[in-house]
């Protein structure tokens, strides 16, 4: 099962309009993927080697996740580690997600 139908314009995962900036990724934009979530390089990065772990439902937090989303938005950082190390040539030290609002997290 797919987590998004671009074509659609419409979220599997929650029937919601696709409307997030987040949620329409490019093929060539993710780094790792899974049914529940993808990685890809921060438009923006506060520091280098910044990746995003984007989870494809729309919850409050990380804590309104199911037990298998939570699973499935661990499962790419091993990767991610590896990726950011690999292009970047830097030790990848810290991680985080949006409710501990922290900035220069994986």
């Amino acid at each position: 099962m797919q987590a998004h139908d671009r074509s659609a314009g419409i979220c599997i995962m929650d029937k919601t309009p696709v409307t997030c900036p987040f949620c329409n990724p490019a093929a060539d934009e993710m780094v790792a993927k899974n049914v529940f979530c993808y990685a890809r390089w921060d438009r923006y990065p506060v520091s280098k080697g910044h990746l995003l772990v984007i989870p494809f439902r729309h919850v409050a937090d990380y804590f309104s996740r199911t037990i298998d989303e939570k699973h499935a938005v661990l499962a790419p950082v091993d990767e991610c580690k590896e990726v950011i190390e690999e292009n970047c040539r830097q030790p990848v030290t810290t991680s985080g997600s949006m409710s501990e609002r922290l900035p220069g997290r994986l």
